[in-house]
């Protein structure tokens, strides 16, 4: 078991990274602005710090997942993406200092993100030209999907940890 713990963290770990080097590859960096640096230093600041602890485990989650969306509406998903991973390592050096689970926790909000994105783009398009359109009922639909598809993955991704280590089903 513990040996199935550490695979599975080193995964998800090796698999944010590759997300968030592809997305830092592909970020286009000319149209980040000081309104982005604002929005990030709320999110990795603030967000960061409002958690609530997770029942039977050691774990916390943030708020941090309407800073992201809002990011990816703006700036689109690449920018979203690399936020993920800073406010993910911001938020689980406050309440640990394992840097594997550090990584676990900011390789997961990475991988969420990610998936997130690419769900977006396969159903909508672009959800940051979406949303310029204004609050049309594709919009509002992709809001949702958007917040069903981070909650999906990034509740998954821990989910499977969490019953590696309680020793209980998926």
């Amino acid at each position: 078991q513990p040996n199935a713990i550490k695979t599975y963290m080193w995964a998800i770990i090796a698999g944010g990274a590759f997300a968030a080097a592809l997305s830092a590859y592909r970020l286009p960096v000319e149209q980040l602005d000081l309104k982005f640096a604002v929005l990030a230093v709320i999110t990795v600041v603030a967000s960061s710090r409002l958690t609530s602890k997770i029942p039977r485990l050691s774990s916390h989650i943030t708020v941090s997942d309407t800073f992201i969306f809002l990011t990816m509406m703006l700036y689109g998903g690449e920018a979203a993406i690399l936020l993920a991973a800073v406010e993910g390592l911001c938020s689980s050096l406050r309440v640990n200092k394992k840097v594997s689970t550090t990584l676990f926790n900011s390789a997961v909000m990475v991988c969420a993100t990610f998936l997130t994105v690419a769900t977006l783009r396969a159903l909508f398009g672009s959800i940051r030209e979406l949303s310029h359109e204004g609050y049309t009922p594709l919009f509002v639909v992709a809001v949702c999907v958007m917040a069903l598809a981070q909650y999906v993955f990034n509740s998954g991704l821990v989910a499977v940890l969490a019953a590696y280590k309680i020793h209980r089903p998926f």
